[in-house]
């Protein structure tokens, strides 16, 4: 009687592991977030995912990158950058385990999705309250923001409230449309605008600012005019930003390549994971920054501090 052949387990290869990331290739902090991301694969498998496509926040990129890679029979499909490629993972599949590195709303959206959500958009009125407690006094703030984010309205509808709870006037909103004319254009057209009718910026959470770290630093503190101002992640802060405030990013990566290397060891299924809220957020405060505004810092603030850049 002739022996069975065993069946050789298939192998799984590079490709296996396809990434799409709202951000522009090279941008810090992109690089670092995705070698926390490799980091975190590498505690469960030795494979190691294709090159992440990068949509400059494009939508209709993400969505032609995220077919692609669904066409060429990913095993994972990894959403990075935000709730944008997110929303293009899930147009491309519902069958495909989905990994998202870092969205805004904690409620499940499918069965195939699971990963990290950060609660950005729900902090941005926290970091208005921090902005203010740095800033006693001030009651003209202006809001730069990115009009096409998916959850814009809700964004814009939060910090108006916490404005108003505050006592402050209404916030000068200035947007900046990954779908319209240079970024960086933008950006310099929002404080420009600003002049001198405002007293302080709250950069609100997005990762399109992400691709502009240094320039909206930069143009913070210009010749026209140094503006103090409040950003979303740490990154600014590293960058010579006054103050930061927002969940860790590099541990969200990290967590979303541990998801991404127990699915692809079969150590587990999609289905088995949660959506993740984040809890460790960092504040931030750059005093040397703060020394060039003239700027006290509140020692209860100092004392909050995750972190303090002297």
């Amino acid at each position: 009687m002739a022996k069975k052949k065993k069946k050789k387990k298939t192998k799984l290869l590079a490709h296996d592991v396809g990434i799409i990331h709202s951000g522009t290739s090279g941008r810090h902090p992109h690089d670092a977030h995705i070698k926390a991301f490799k980091d975190g694969m590498a505690l469960f498998t030795n494979v190691n995912p294709r090159n992440p496509r990068w949509a400059d926040d494009h939508q209709a990129t993400l969505d032609t990158d995220a077919t692609a890679l669904i066409n060429a029979g990913v095993t994972v499909l990894v959403a990075a950058g935000g709730s944008r490629s997110a929303i293009a993972a899930m147009r491309a599949t519902t069958q495909t385990p989905i990994i998202v590195t870092s969205v805004s709303n904690s409620a499940r959206p499918a069965a195939n999705v699971a990963g990290i959500c950060v609660l950005t958009t729900q902090s941005d009125p926290d970091r208005l309250e921090l902005l203010l407690q740095l800033l006693p006094g001030r009651t003209k703030i202006g809001a730069l923001y990115d009009p096409s984010r998916p959850d814009a309205p809700t964004q814009r509808a939060l910090l108006d409230s916490r404005a108003s709870l505050l006592g402050i006037e209404p916030l000068d909103w200035q947007p900046v449309d990954p779908n319209g004319s240079s970024q960086e254009a933008q950006i310099d057209d929002a404080f420009q605008n600003w002049g001198s009718n405002i007293e302080a910026v709250i950069v609100t959470a997005d990762p399109l600012f992400n691709n502009h770290i240094d320039r909206i630093v930069k143009t913070a503190g210009g010749a026209l005019r140094t503006i103090p101002a409040i950003y979303q992640w740490r990154e600014f802060a590293d960058a010579g930003g006054l103050i930061s405030y927002g969940p860790d990013l590099t541990l969200a990566y990290k967590l979303a390549g541990t998801y991404v290397g127990r699915i692809v060891s079969n150590d587990t299924t999609v289905d088995k994971l949660p959506l993740l809220p984040l809890s460790d957020f960092e504040l931030v405060i750059n005093l040397r920054t703060a020394k060039t505004l003239n700027i006290p810092v509140p020692s209860t603030l100092l004392a909050r501090a995750t972190d303090v850049i002297v």
